[in-house]
């Protein structure tokens, strides 16, 4: 295994702790500077918070090619001399959930919490705390806030001094999917969640895959040459990796730990099928990776999806930033297909809509919309209200034909920051949000967080003069390949899983989870195989066949798949609560107690009744882990995490230093191209923002994709592009376009010489080569802004020499038309 180096100057994520600590201030622990684990505390010195601390600390985890399974075991010593109540607060992902809490209190004692309504065990844990009885609560808040109360816990017995032996261990066991970037799973735990002084700690993680696995890594500065071990199967399809170490942070060392599992590749979905026979219940999940190829060609170009742009024009925004994105929108609309619905949106104080609903993409719908850029998009909206305009685009019926993606530019700061985020947490099966914060007083929280809510990319911009080609790059990524309209065939199997799945985009894995409740297979049904079709990017239908195999069934200790499932529906409902204004309380809390899933309506509570315990000492609350000063949390990478990397294809001439120190290992991988001397030379969005001058996340900022002649590359020879003013040729010329892509009267701006002689084709189709020479000649240092609008051309050109039996290449075309300028 490899220690690897990774840059961690800003996180795709982070969004989330400003969400966080807004929550945090709401209840007056902004002076407190705590992020992670423990949010409770009195002003205590340094010597009587470490009375009560954490000695030991032990990581457990399971990770399979859907999910994953982790055991906190932390074990504290009560050194004051009364009783102490304790409260820890867990950022957790939208795709994570608890799923067992137990404490261990007095020694030898293990106590198993039950859930119950929340409002019932918050009463519970009251009058226990009140009664001078051990109480223990855990909740969960609406935006994912993990709450972990320990009421009435005793002072050491003084037979317990020794440094082996512990007052109470706590036992929490949290269910995530598993984290992906690109074809790899990432399992991640953050340095804020470990207190800044020494304590012993132990991490085991067991890795069950379907296929071999290539390569493993970890980033860590906990780990040396002498303190871990791997240990893989025979067939490399399985490994244990164990670390044991001295854990201390005192003086803020970056103690990430990044585990990096890099499997063989499949190109057809795998499943996996778990079975709990306490509740007869059967978990199924399904794992699809989408390798489709990114080039820039028919591929994409033509591909259905929906397009929204959601354009701040509040006064912030006069000058030059409203001049450059009225610029931008023009490239933009003319850079869409006829296969995909748009609409433009500005906001300010009110918003005002182009088109009452998306609309189809043709010629009377581009002349409206520039109509409409022309007219409406100005910086006289007063101020920034984001919600109302969110919501109205939330709330439209969704067509799983055409992908719903959010494009977002703003340049200011909103009140209802928390509402916006929290509004679309659970939209990401729907939505792909594109974030574009323009200037230095940008709520980089806001633009950060609205993206990683639903999973996508965002760009900040202090320079105007890049707002074009910084669009231009998330319309790109924008136009990679998509399979839509994602739907299975469970074949009769009484199964129950969301109607709505996420597209599969590009450098996608799709996990999709099932439950079947209260079951009995047949011998008949052990062995079924179930449909998963969607429409590729040429809009075709494409079917999967997938094999559910139930004699095979897993029955592991944390039924992950289970839990995931359930966590899944109950997530379902929850939004249905939200949009339609359903009551599902009784079904949500009924999953919850069944499968032993915390929700926001139970919580998990366990009250103990020990006579030779009571007391009638008042308590002191203690911080257990505060911190020096506030960390960024990465709620997404916290077990787990969806994201991409900013350079996702080949960068090889790339030169980012990084360490890579080989660890003795029977078992290494002898390939020369490991994970991170392919990645992390092109990582700058993992895990936290410590340097807030990184101005992208989740973005291939240099290479969008190598196969439109190194694109970004070119752009890279010059940061400063030469546009912005009104005689700008390329955008009068991009104006002009026609919407299939050719060009008809071009206005004077560039002559148009004769068609050769020999040659039989239309006026428009040697216009059109004309002006694709012209731009590729004259403006190659602009060619992100270009590229879509000229790949669209040639495909027309292609397309109309087909359709004329015409035996002539595109690329001599353009060889003659280039020729003749």
């Amino acid at each position: 295994m490899e220690k690897v180096s990774v840059l961690e100057e800003s996180t795709f994520y982070s969004g989330y702790y400003e969400l966080l600590k807004d929550e945090f201030d709401s209840i007056n622990y902004q002076n407190n500077n705590i992020v992670g684990l423990a949010s409770c505390s009195n002003n205590l010195n340094r010597h009587q918070q470490q009375l009560f601390c954490l000695h030991r600390f032990d990581i457990d985890s399971d990770i399979t090619d859907t999910s994953t399974s982790t055991v906190f075991s932390q074990y504290y010593k009560n050194n004051y001399d009364v009783p102490v109540e304790a409260r820890y607060s867990i950022p957790l992902p939208p795709f994570s959930t608890i799923s067992a809490f137990e404490i261990e209190y007095p020694r030898g004692k293990q106590y198993k919490a039950i859930i119950r309504d929340r409002l019932e065990a918050v009463d519970q844990y009251s009058d226990g705390v009140a009664d001078g009885c051990l109480s223990f609560m855990a909740e969960i808040s609406n935006i994912g806030i993990f709450d972990l109360y320990l009421g009435n816990i005793y002072p050491s017995c003084p037979s317990l001094d020794d440094d082996n032996d512990y007052d109470i261990v706590v036992h929490i066991t949290i269910i995530s999917e598993i984290g992906i970037c690109q074809s790899d799973y990432h399992y991640f735990i953050h340095e804020c969640w470990f207190p800044d002084y020494s304590f012993t700690f132990n991490f085991k993680s067991n890795i069950y895959l379907s296929a071999p696995i290539k390569n493993l890594s970890m980033n860590t500065s906990l780990m040396d040459d002498s303190n871990h071990e791997i240990v893989y199967n025979d067939s490399k399809t399985s490994a244990t990796v164990t670390l044991s170490t001295t854990f201390n942070n005192i003086n803020n060392n970056n103690n990430n730990l990044l585990l990096i599992i890099s499997p063989e590749l499949s190109n057809q979905p795998h499943s996996l099928i778990e079975y709990n026979s306490k509740t007869s219940s059967y978990g199924v999940s399904i794992s699809f990776y989408n390798n489709s190829s990114s080039s820039l060609s028919n591929q994409y170009v033509n591909q259905r999806s929906e397009y929204i742009y959601l354009v701040d024009c509040s006064n912030s925004m006069k000058g030059d930033p409203i001049e450059k994105v009225v610029l931008s929108l023009e490239i933009i609309v003319k850079s869409l297909n006829e296969n995909c619905k748009f609409n433009i949106i500005c906001f300010g104080s009110s918003y005002i809509q182009c088109f009452d609903e998306s609309t189809m993409y043709t010629t009377q719908s581009v002349a409206i919309a520039r109509e409409f850029i022309k007219k409406s998009i100005k910086a006289n909206l007063s101020g920034t209200q984001l919600y109302e305009p969110l919501r109205h685009i939330i709330q439209q019926p969704y067509d799983p034909l055409y992908p719903r993606q959010l494009f977002i530019i703003t340049d200011g700061q909103v009140s209802d920051r928390p509402e916006c985020i929290s509004l679309l947490l659970h939209e990401s099966e729907s939505t792909r949000i594109f974030s574009l914060g323009i200037g230095k007083k940008v709520d980089r929280g806001l633009v950060m967080g609205l993206t990683s809510a639903c999973r996508g990319y965002f760009e900040f911009i202090v320079d105007n003069n890049e707002i074009q080609r910084k669009v231009m790059k998330l319309i790109n990524i924008s136009m990679e390949p998509i399979i839509s309209n994602i739907k299975f065939n469970w074949q009769g199997l009484d199964i129950k899983s969301s109607d709505t799945h996420r597209p599969m985009f590009f450098n996608e894995r799709l996990l999709i989870y099932g439950l079947i409740e209260d079951a009995s297979i047949e011998d008949s049904n052990l062995c079924r195989t179930v449909e998963l079709t969607g429409n590729d990017q040429f809009g075709k239908e494409i079917c999967y066949k997938v094999n559910l195999d139930f004699k095979s069934c897993n029955s592991t200790k944390h039924k992950s798949t289970i839990s995931l499932a359930t966590k899944r529906i109950i997530n379902h409902l929850e939004q249905q609560e939200l949009k339609f204004k359903i009551n599902n309380d009784q079904e949500i809390k009924r999953l919850s107690k069944k499968h032993s899933i915390l929700s926001t309506k139970t919580s998990f509570i366990v009250s103990i009744l020990d006579p030779d315990k009571v007391t009638d000492n008042s308590m002191i609350n203690v911080n257990i882990l505060k911190k020096k000063k506030p960390v960024l949390v990465d709620r997404i990478h916290s077990f787990s995490g969806y994201w991409r990397d900013n350079n996702s294809h080949n960068n090889s001439n790339n030169n980012n230093s990084h360490n890579n120190s080989n660890i003795n290992n029977s078992h290494q991988n002898s390939s020369n191209d490991s994970f991170f001397q392919k990645v992390v030379k092109n990582i700058s969005n993992i895990f936290m923002n410590k340097n807030n001058s990184s101005n992208s996340g989740s973005i291939r900022t240099n290479n969008i994709d190598n196969n439109i002649n190194n694109i970004n590359n070119n752009n890279s020879n010059s940061n400063s592009s030469p546009h912005a003013n009104n005689n700008d040729n390329l955008i009068e010329l991009i104006k002009l376009q026609n919407i299939n892509g050719s060009w008809s009267q071009i206005n004077n701006l560039l002559p148009i010489p004769k068609i050769p002689f020999d040659f039989k084709i239309d006026d428009d189709v040697w216009t059109t080569l004309i002006v694709i020479c012209k731009i590729k000649n004259e403006y190659s240092n602009r060619k992100i802004e270009w590229a879509i609008l000229i790949q669209k051309s040639m495909n027309w050109i292609t397309e109309y020499l087909i359709k004329n039996n015409l035996d002539h290449s595109i690329d001599s075309l353009l060889q003659i038309a280039n020729s003749h300028i």
